[in-house]
């Protein structure tokens, strides 16, 4: 019986049908391996996300959320992680068997393609890895978009399932959390250990530990025929460094404040790269937490005249027990100078008129 269902299922993988293939996948979710540990990457928006499954313990599931994209003319890398507790690896996997063979998730696949001849969509496009037994079984999978969307709707489960997963994940966080991941990423509410976690998953990017299962690069964004994120992704320092030109406090988190006005960079500052570190001395009232006053120490002058100006508007916890008065130091850093950000434009500008002369030719 095993061996006929096993032979059934060889010609169903060359001529998918999605009749026959449904009794040998039957057969197979019997014998289903769950996974111990699975990734799943996607490309959505100009945006890649990776979701790493793997077990806190022996009843909780840990998930790093990470989200890789575009900024500043290269590439930034964020991670938040979490712990489900009394929640197992495979609960989160749901319903999609991560461990069918992708020979058999590809003939499934096969079955629901649209035959539209059209180029593949890459948002949308997504990969799976998961640990089942002893063997890594990895999926591509392609943007829904591409497939005959009523036939994907009423198609087999367990591989419809792969492309809900990262929402069903990211759905269960925010219930629990009660907030999207990444929503609270500001630069400078970015806490120590998420900062060291963003920068281990930007080494493990670059180092082409996800390869297997993260999109390609959109053809706009391919240079020198690198195809791979790995490829374009810069060091660790410059992924997770800011991705805005702002003031960035120094132990922010330590600071307790109950209303914290971001640090702006001023414009002139930006175009003429006046960067360095400010030193700025504020005085407290005990009881309302306002900050009464704020000096200069150190700095350039038109940077310290932004910090000043915004720590005077900062609130700490009420009634205030801390330091008084308390020195905070600002760095400053231009990431974006607008002279670059205009010569790029003035460069993709002449290229379209290049584009545009030889076209009336």
């Amino acid at each position: 019986m095993i061996l006929a269902s096993f032979l059934l299922l060889q010609s169903s993988a060359v001529e998918p049908q999605s009749k026959t293939i449904s009794p040998s996948l039957d057969l197979l979710h019997s014998m289903a391996v769950s996974p111990a540990s699975f990734s799943v990457a996607s490309f959505n928006g100009g945006r890649w996300t990776i979701l790493d499954v793997e077990p806190a313990s022996a009843v909780d599931t840990r998930v790093r959320f990470i989200e890789a994209y575009p900024a500043c003319g290269s590439y930034r890398v964020r991670e938040e992680d979490y712990t489900f507790e009394n929640v197992s690896v495979a609960e989160l996997a749901g319903r999609a068997d991560l461990c069918l063979s992708d020979r058999n998730v590809s003939a499934v696949v096969s079955s629901y393609r649209s035959k539209k001849r059209e180029e593949p969509r890459l948002d949308g496009s997504l990969g799976t890895a998961a640990q089942c037994g002893t063997e890594t079984v990895i999926h591509r999978l392609p943007s829904r978009s591409d497939l005959r969307e009523q036939t994907f709707l009423h198609g087999e489960e367990s591989v419809t399932g792969l492309w809900q997963l990262e929402t069903q994940i990211t759905e269960r966080f925010r219930k629990e959390m009660e907030y999207e991941p990444f929503a609270r990423a500001y630069p400078e509410e970015i806490s120590e250990k998420n900062q060291y976690l963003a920068k281990h998953a930007a080494t493990q990017i670059r180092n082409g530990d996800f390869d297997a299962i993260l999109p390609e690069l959109p053809p706009n964004l391919i240079k020198d025929g690198l195809s791979r994120l790995s490829d374009a992704m810069p060091d660790a320092e410059e992924a997770t460094s800011a991705e805005e030109d702002q003031g960035v406090v120094e132990n922010i988190a330590a600071l307790d404040l109950e209303k914290n006005i971001r640090v702006t960079y001023p414009q002139m500052a930006r175009i003429a790269r006046i960067q360095g570190d400010v030193s700025v001395r504020i005085r407290v009232d005990g009881e309302t937490g306002a900050v009464m006053d704020a000096e200069g120490l150190s700095g350039h002058p038109i940077l310290v005249q932004a910090a000043v100006s915004a720590v005077k508007q900062w609130t700490f916890s009420r009634p205030y027990f801390g330091q008084n008065p308390v020195e905070v130091v600002v760095h400053y850093e231009v990431h974006c100078p607008m002279i670059v950000e205009s010569s790029v434009m003035s460069t993709t500008s002449s290229r379209k008129k290049k584009r545009a002369k030889k076209g009336t030719k």
